[in-house]
């Protein structure tokens, strides 16, 4: 009998032991869960406000002026501000917005997408007169900034990697008419007593022609501007047309006889009758800082000395 208490108490020894082990294992979890929930030094996810510099950085932004636009009628699928924002460094701007972005985790250089539905609603992006291009030689920068979002509530700019304060837009101020940035619609004929066109489907060419043969276009778009005879007094040609654009002021030749698309004829000195349909076409340059807008007055020469220009834009 004396052996069978002394192996019950070798087995109680044992439990008590681990016991012992299992409540220390849980004491040192509280006590790390009570020093995480009060302590300052916290991830910089979780306290947005305050965003440490890195690489010592000393670029701040802030927000100057917004305007807020609403896509009411749910054409492109999402808001959007424009924000003017202010960079501010001790030496040149030399920023990438890919390191702004808002909580909904859009990268503000981004935006390419969100300009192609713009476009394909008939929305003049240009007219916003934004940028992704964050350089400057001096030390300070003001410039607009595309926001997109899709909640409708404040939205909360992130300045990652950057020191400085991250700011709020109140969505509720600052409305903008989305329809301000619609395009100025193409007149549907151009009329005097000599001649009469009817203008319809203007688009950019994609496949063009040069004496017959295929042209590959050095710039980025060409601007076909359709036209058909509805009528025309005898013997008068369109000899030569130009092209003034909005945005920019500059002014694009028409394509001379020689050029043509696939879809197409070119206009240009063609001996006209009625029911004729051609095109008029403005190679519109562009590179990577500089797009190109469709917004502008075409002017148009015709033989007889006269002339007329209406305003127009890419449908």
């Amino acid at each position: 009998m004396a052996k069978k208490r002394r192996k019950l108490r070798v087995d109680r020894l044992v439990l008590m032991i681990l016991l012992s082990i299992l409540l220390v294992i849980i004491l040192i979890f509280a006590v790390k869960a009570l020093f995480d929930l009060f302590s300052d030094d916290k991830p910089i996810s979780n306290n947005p406000k305050i965003v440490e510099p890195i690489n010592n950085s000393k670029l701040i932004v802030e927000l100057l002026d917004y305007k807020v636009y609403e896509d009411s009628q749910n054409e492109l699928g999402f808001n959007f501000v424009v924000a003017k924002l202010k960079f501010s460094d001790e030496n040149n701007i030399n920023y990438d917005l890919n390191n702004l972005l808002t909580d909904e985790m859009i990268k503000l250089n981004d935006i390419l997408d969100y300009q192609k539905k713009m476009k394909i609603n008939s929305y003049d992006y240009e007219k916003l007169d934004t940028t992704i291009d964050i350089k400057s030689d001096d030390n300070e920068l003001e410039t607009n900034i595309f926001i997109p979002y899709s909640k409708q509530k404040d939205i909360l700019i992130i300045t990652e990697k950057i020191s400085g304060n991250s700011f709020s837009i109140d969505l509720s101020k600052n409305k903008e008419d989305i329809n301000s940035i619609k395009y100025v619609s193409t007149p549907e004929e151009i009329k005097t007593a000599s001649y009469e066109f009817k203008v319809s489907d203007n688009y950019i060419s994609t496949m063009m022609k040069h004496n017959g043969e295929p042209y590959d276009s050095s710039m980025l778009s060409v601007y076909t501007y359709n036209l058909t005879v509805e009528q025309i007094n005898d013997g008068i040609k369109i000899v030569d047309a130009k092209f003034k654009q909005a945005s920019t002021g500059s002014t694009w030749n028409a394509l001379d006889a020689s050029y043509s698309s696939s879809k197409i004829e070119n206009i240009i000195n063609k001996d006209l009758h009625v029911g004729d349909k051609y095109a008029l076409f403005f190679e519109v340059f562009s590179n990577d800082n500089e797009k190109p807008t469709y917004d502008g007055d075409i002017t148009i020469y015709f033989s007889d000395n006269s002339s007329v220009t209406i305003k127009a834009t890419l449908n």
